[in-house]
């Protein structure tokens, strides 16, 4: 029986790995997706939990910060001559914009992270 709780368990955790790399919403934003789950996952963010912990907050991070983005950026990319999320994340200038943002909220998070007393 605890072989069966073991083969449960992992079962669990291939089901949390691929909905960590699934993307979910329209394909238009996958591009948005991708970048912002790169720059959070390479970033140093709840380093300090366990791994479970960890992929389970980066995602709810990551969802976070698109829906974010959309909602602050999508003004800006539905007018630029590109109007789509791909096309605006291959500008060097759409690419840095994202980019700072995103690592500015990572960085916030951290903070305030610290100022909570959790690392």
């Amino acid at each position: 029986n605890n072989n069966n709780n073991n083969n449960n368990d992992s079962r669990a955790r291939e089901r949390s790995n691929s909905e960590d790399n699934r993307g979910q919403g329209n394909s238009s934003d996958g591009a948005l997706r991708e970048l912002v789950a790169r720059l959070v996952d390479r970033s140093s963010l709840y380093a300090d939990l366990e791994a479970w912990e960890r992929r389970m907050r980066r995602r709810c991070f990551r969802e976070r910060l698109c829906r974010l983005a959309q909602d602050k950026y999508e003004p800006l990319v539905a007018s630029s001559s590109s109007g789509s999320w791909p096309h605006f994340l291959r500008t060097p200038t759409g690419h840095n914009r994202i980019s700072q943002w995103v690592h500015k909220k990572v960085n916030e998070a951290a903070n305030q992270r610290q100022r909570a007393g959790r690392h």
